[in-house]
């Protein structure tokens, strides 16, 4: 039996599959954070690893003929890493290393050429042409880009929380919700201060309190003051759809 693994890490989960030549899916594993940029390549290398393990367990790793790695946040320096991985997890050859977005799009289409929105923890759009990427707008990580994903709406909404606590404000559906998804009670300064430093010890429950936003909005609450994204130019209408619950869109050209 020829097998073949996969694995796509991103800025909140790590996913590894492996697959049988027919397409069968005969292991699975999930894992924390594997973006490298954001996590340090040791603790990315870590979660992959977790993951790979429990997608292989049960299955013969050298039966695996070829695999591929989707790393959000990765450089050519990270595939050393990845080979340490592939090593200790017993597969002979490492994967081949790409970005989020080619995982994105060959998830949604199996066309050559068309766009992919990804809007995750981070956000990006890709224009493919013979499934290389040719234009890529944005994904350039929570820090300094990523405008429209999980980790800038949840900003967004944390950062309002904490101005309203910095003005002695402890109600409204936004306040109340950011406070208990911390965990934080008191004072509303205490409670800002706490939020500042559990948000800045880790960044991923900053991303996991963007669902707060639409929960606040719903119950009345402003949006948070936010700049819009920019948006990229016009992409022709094709074929389309989403995967991963809305995690990415797909346009395939004609």
């Amino acid at each position: 039996m020829t097998l073949f693994a996969g694995v796509d890490a991103g800025g909140t989960t790590t996913r590894a599959a492996v697959h049988a030549a027919d397409g069968t899916r005969l292991g699975y594993g999930v894992a924390g954070p594997g973006n490298p940029a954001a996590r340090g390549a040791a603790a990315a290398g870590t979660a992959i690893e977790r993951a790979l393990r429990d997608a292989l367990d049960g299955l013969d790793p050298s039966l695996v003929a070829g695999s591929v790695a989707g790393v959000a946040g990765a450089d050519e320096h990270f595939a050393g890493t990845l080979r340490q991985v592939w090593a200790a997890c017993g597969l002979t050859a490492p994967p081949r290393l790409v970005g989020d977005v080619d995982v994105a799009y060959a998830a949604g289409t199996p066309a050559p050429s068309g766009t992919v929105l990804l809007a995750g923890t981070g956000a990006a759009a890709a224009r493919f042409a013979r499934h290389a990427v040719t234009d890529v707008a944005d994904g350039l990580g929570w820090l300094l880009g990523d405008e429209g994903g999980g980790f800038w709406i949840g900003r967004a909404g944390i950062r309002e929380a904490v101005r309203a606590l910095d003005r002695g404000l402890t109600s409204g559906p936004l306040v109340e919700l950011v406070s208990a998804h911390f965990a934080v009670t008191g004072a509303p300064r205490r409670r800002a201060d706490r939020v500042v430093r559990l948000a800045q010890a880790e960044p991923t429950v900053v991303a996991a309190a963007a669902p707060l936003v639409t929960e606040a909005a719903a119950a009345g609450d402003p949006a948070p003051p936010a700049s819009s994204p920019k948006r990229p130019a016009a992409w022709p209408p094709r074929r389309t759809g989403c995967t991963g619950k809305g995690r990415s869109c797909w346009r395939a050209a004609s």
